[in-house]
């Protein structure tokens, strides 16, 4: 089974969630602007990376299923240059970015996955006992 969608699902969700977050701190917090402003970056990029990842797993484990050669591409450089381009936004501009926040921001999405994995498979492993069906009596 490819449970890589609705991890994808529940990432999308938690980071929105997130970005909504950040963004009503901006609205309402103007002193911690630059913190909030980087971790949306931050967040931002490690979402999109993420996403990135997860769809060349995806072209790779069809790839294989199918005997074909798996997808040519720059893969961890695409994904690397990604995230230097927004700590080099954050150097540029110092007094709109924090680049300590964006910095830890950067992890946030493999860390959200880590969560949302464990939660569900507690919800997997919860719901399997009726996997056929049976009821118990």
């Amino acid at each position: 089974m490819n449970e890589i969608p609705s991890y994808i699902y529940w990432l999308t969700r938690t980071t929105f969630v997130f970005l909504a977050l950040c963004f009503v701190a901006v609205a309402f917090l103007p002193q911690s602007r630059p913190i909030a402003f980087g971790m949306i970056i931050g967040s931002a990029v490690s979402y999109i990376n993420t996403k990135y990842l997860a769809k060349k797993v995806s072209m790779m484990t069809e790839a294989a299923a199918t005997g074909r050669r798996g997808p040519k591409g720059l893969g961890f450089a695409q994904r690397a240059a990604i995230s230097i381009g927004a700590v080099v936004l954050a150097i540029e501009f110092p007094h709109l970015f924090e680049i300590h926040a964006l910095a830890g921001s950067l992890v946030f999405a493999p860390f959200a996955l880590i969560v949302i994995g464990y939660f569900l498979s507690r919800h997997e492993r919860d719901n399997s006992d009726n996997e056929r069906g049976e009821k118990n009596a």
